[in-house]
């Protein structure tokens, strides 16, 4: 059963920062094509249509490392050798200097992920680019009619991101408010007063309502309803028992 995965803003990043610059590291150092038309080495955020097609017609080789491939494939006869491959000798040299090659780039490619280097390199099937909810990072070399890919599984990319960020938990709600305080609102509709009875008002005056005891009360925050409950009361003092939230 093939994993599922996928790559992250953060590993990707990271691969595009690293890996084209470490291609380019191990052309240079080989000396690949140097008066020829510049490598064009880019990671694909998505696989062309012609890619993957491409790619079956290429030589692959894999290297395992810490747990995961690293799969490259190319035209490496004319990578490695550029003008000079048509005459070029079939030979234990000519193949020993392929395998350093492509070695090279392995090695070079997990370096600059801060990875130790792969010792073993061997034949295999083409791997599939572009495959849904692939974890897959490719690296894709063009130089001249010549193509090479890098593909590597994204969890390589981790000792390269440094230490994860673990933020603090969410606080529950209660602590989070703390001591905070709203003003409370309750509104009854009160009867009809003259304008002279309310002047004579004093602490202590009853004032009648229109409201009935059975009928529910709303507690407001400014206009919002937060709640609603009865009147009933708190030892000597009169008090709202609330019966829902909003």
């Amino acid at each position: 059963m093939r994993a599922l995965g996928v790559v992250g803003k953060r590993r990707w990043h990271e691969a595009a920062q690293k890996l084209p610059a470490a291609v380019q590291a191990w052309r240079e150092q080989w000396c690949l094509n140097p008066v020829a038309k510049p490598w064009v080495v880019e990671c694909l955020a998505l696989v062309e249509a012609d890619d993957p097609a491409r790619a079956q017609g290429l030589e692959w080789f894999k290297a395992d490392a810490a747990g995961a491939g690293v799969y490259v494939a190319g035209n490496w006869v004319s990578l490695v050798f550029g003008a000079f491959a048509q005459e070029l000798p079939a030979g234990e040299t000519a193949n020993y200097l392929l395998h350093e090659a492509r070695q090279a780039l392995v090695n070079g490619v997990l370096a600059s992920i801060g990875h130790v280097p792969s010792t073993g390199l061997v034949a295999t099937a083409a791997h599939a680019l572009g495959k849904p909810l692939s974890s897959d990072i490719v690296v894709r070399v063009r130089v001249e009619s010549f193509w090479a890919y890098v593909v590597l599984d994204a969890a390589l990319l981790n000792s390269a991101l440094g230490p994860h960020e673990v933020k603090p938990p969410l606080f529950a709600r209660e602590q989070a408010l703390g001591n905070a305080k709203v003003r409370l609102s309750l509104q009854l509709p009160l009867a009809c007063l003259s304008i002279g009875e309310m002047n004579d008002l004093q602490p202590g005056d009853t004032l009648r309502a229109q409201a009935l005891l059975s009928q529910a009360l709303q507690l407001r925050v400014g206009q919002r309803v937060v709640a609603s409950g009865y009147l009933a009361r708190q030892q000597d003092h009169l008090a709202v028992q609330l019966i829902s939230g909003q």
